[in-house]
C-alpha cells in the first residue's frame, strides 16, 4: 500500500555467499544489464489464515527475513489492530543488515526496518540475535513472542474444521508453500466470530527450519510442510494453546 508498491517497484535482496554461483554471478551485474525472471510463485495465503486472528510471530534466519518484511507490511496495512513481532537470527554482524536501526552507515534491510518501526510504533516489534556472540532465539523467547504479540487480543471462538485445508496443523503436513488457489475454510465459527488462526513463520536454511519447527519433506515431488517438530513441537507440548490459536508455517 505504500507509494513503492503502488508504482509497481520490486525489491530483491541478494547476498553474496561464498562461492555461490547464482549469488555472486547477480552481484557482478552492472546497472543497466538485464535479467530475466519467472514468476512470480504464489506462496500461502497469509490473509485467509490470519482471518480474525490478529498476530504475526515471524522468526527468520540470514535472508528468511524478508519474506517476513513483506508478511509484517500486508498484515499491519490491512488490519488496524494486527500485531507483529519479527525475531532475526544473523551469523554474525556482517551479515544483511548489519543489525538494526542504530548503527552507523545501516544496511538497506535495515534501512527499511527501521523505517516500518517509524511507520507502525507499537504493532511492531524487531527482535535482532547473533549467533557469532552466542546468543540465539531459544525457547522460552519464543515463548514469550507469541504471549506478548497476542496480549490484549480476543482468541477466536471458531472450531478449527477437520478438514480446514487453511487452519488445521495436521492438514498442512502434505502442504506446499506454494499455492495455485487459497483453499476454502471448513471452520466452524461460535457466536458469531470469524476464524483464523495467529501464524508462527520460521524461515531460512533448511538446518534453521528443521530445528525450529521440523523439517519439510519432499513428496510428490514437491517441498511439503511435513510433521510439526523442533522448538515449535516443543511449546505445543507445554502450551496446549499453540496448536489451537496458533498456526506454524515454513518457509
Amino acid at each position: 500500500n505504500s507509494e513503492e508498491d503502488r508504482s509497481g517497484v520490486l525489491r530483491f535482496y541478494i547476498r553474496a555467499v561464498g562461492d555461490g554461483e547464482m549469488s555472486n554471478y547477480l552481484c557482478r551485474l552492472r546497472v543497466g544489464q538485464d535479467v530475466w525472471l519467472r514468476g512470480p510463485h504464489v506462496g500461502f495465503d497469509l490473509v485467509n489464515r490470519l482471518g480474525a486472528s490478529k498476530g504475526i510471530v515471524f522468526l527468520a534466519g540470514g535472508t528468511g527475513i524478508v519474506p517476513g518484511m513483506q508478511a509484517a507490511q500486508v498484515a499491519l496495512d490491512g488490519y488496524q489492530d494486527t500485531s507483529v513481532s519479527l525475531l532475526w537470527a544473523v551469523r554474525n554482524r556482517r551479515e544483511p543488515t548489519e543489525l538494526g536501526v542504530d548503527i552507523r552507515n545501516p544496511g538497506p534491510v535495515a534501512r527499511q526496518l527501521a523505517e516500518m518501526k517509524a511507520r507502525y510504533g507499537s504493532r511492531i516489534d524487531v527482535q535482532v540475535v547473533v549467533d557469532e556472540e552466542g546468543s540465539s532465539f531459544g525457547l522460552e523467547n519464543i515463548r514469550k513472542a507469541l504471549a506478548r504479540t497476542t496480549e490484549g487480543h480476543q482468541p477466536s471462538a471458531s472450531v478449527t474444521g477437520p478438514r480446514c485445508f487453511l487452519h488445521n496443523q495436521k492438514l498442512h503436513e502434505e502442504a506446499s508453500e506454494f499455492e495455485s488457489d487459497s483453499p476454502p475454510c471448513s471452520c466452524a465459527p461460535t457466536e458469531g466470530a470469524l476464524p483464523g488462526k495467529n501464524l508462527f513463520i520460521v524461515s531460512g536454511p533448511d538446518g534453521f527450519v528443521s530445528h525450529y519447527a521440523g523439517p519439510k519433506v519432499w513428496q510428490g515431488g514437491k517441498h511439503t510442510q511435513g510433521p510439526l517438530g523442533g522448538v515449535a513441537g516443543q511449546i505445543q507440548s507445554l502450551e496446549p494453546r499453540l496448536a489451537s490459536e496458533w498456526l506454524v508455517l515454513k518457509l
